[in-house]
């Protein structure tokens, strides 16, 4: 992979890392697709180490122009926040922090139960993928692990190939929020587990969209 610089950045520390030899945004190898998210991490430990106060990551990766990619080969934003995820995220920070709160239970735990009995969960080694049932586009699917691993990754791979090759999805959006890195104050505050949201765009047809992830979840 290789790291370029996104002339319209929303943060301070806004990278974005784009495949360097295969340009295909849909048939891209598991091996290529599990080291492509494993160099963003690399990236987001380098800001960390650079920047200790940035310790909220966001992630956001649209494929194809119908879901608001704005080139057509691969490529992830990577941003760092120092005091909050953006906007969907956060949201679900918090809401995992009143459930535990008020119920001493973990939140995404929970989720996780409940979609299980419905028969939404997958299980990859210590990664889950939910079918959700409250997502915000159609077809949506949240998975969860305690950190980033080469098994959610992997697992993310496997989700985008069923929505290729099963459901003739091509156009989607990929966002992702990471546990905040750290021993801070801030970091332990709602700590949240690994969490990304597949979400569907619909007829790959037209080049037009109508909003980004950013729209979405940011």
């Amino acid at each position: 992979s290789a790291r370029v610089s996104n002339t319209f950045k929303v943060e301070k520390w806004h990278g974005m890392l784009v495949t360097r030899n295969l340009h295909h945004p849909i048939k891209i190898p598991k091996d290529l697709f599990v080291r492509f998210l494993e160099d963003s991490m690399i990236w987001i430990y380098q800001v960390v180490k650079e920047d200790p106060d940035y310790i909220y990551s966001n992630l956001a990766w649209d494929t194809l122009h119908h879901a608001g990619a704005s080139q057509i080969h691969p490529h992830i934003h990577m941003m760092m926040s120092p005091d909050h995820y953006y906007g969907f995220f956060e949201n679900l920070r918090t809401a995992g922090q009143r459930y535990h709160n008020a119920m001493n239970e973990n939140y995404f735990n929970t989720i996780v139960e409940i979609h299980s009995a419905l028969g939404l969960v997958v299980q990859y080694r210590d990664a889950v993928a939910v079918a959700i049932i409250n997502g915000k586009t159609d077809m949506e699917v949240m998975l969860l692990s305690d950190f980033p691993s080469k098994n959610l990754y992997t697992l993310l791979h496997y989700t985008l190939e069923a929505y290729h090759k099963e459901f003739e999805q091509l156009c989607h959006s990929v966002t992702a929020a990471w546990p905040p890195l750290g021993m801070s104050s801030m970091a332990e505050r709602g700590r949240i587990p690994a969490i990304i949201r597949v979400a569907s765009r619909g007829d790959c047809s037209s080049l037009r969209t109508d909003i980004s992830s950013y729209e979405i979840y940011q």
